[in-house]
């Protein structure tokens, strides 16, 4: 099973890493299957999203910040319409060498990180 993870960042970390800049989704209520071929970072803007997987069930509201991992096989339950700020990331290049993945699940290079590949 691969872990969702959600967060909820404040303004300064929003706007530190750009996530205002990113495209907007929308979707009204609906039911559907979805897989990540790359991993989706996401921050939800309005509404109401259960998505499972297996016994995996989380419930996404407004504030939050969620990493889909790349791989996860999912099903998205829209109970309000929702609205997102998303971006895809495929390969994230860093300027440091210790780089890791911070409490977000968010690869963190401490100093700067970009997306070279994806949405």
């Amino acid at each position: 099973m691969r872990e969702i993870k959600v967060t909820q960042p404040d303004e300064d970390w929003l706007e530190k890493n750009g996530v205002r800049d990113w495209p907007i989704w929308t979707k009204d209520p609906s039911t559907f299957d979805w897989y990540y071929d790359s991993e989706e970072h996401c921050l939800i803007l309005e509404g109401k999203v259960t998505v499972r997987e297996g016994a995996q069930e989380v419930h996404l509201k407004p504030g939050d910040f969620v990493v889909f991992p790349k791989g996860l096989r999912c099903r998205w339950e829209v109970e309000q319409p929702v609205r997102k700020y998303y971006k895809f990331v495929e390969l994230l290049m860093c300027f440091m060498k210790n780089a890791r993945l911070n409490e977000s699940g968010v690869f963190n290079c401490g100093v700067e990180y970009r997306t070279i590949a994806g949405g």
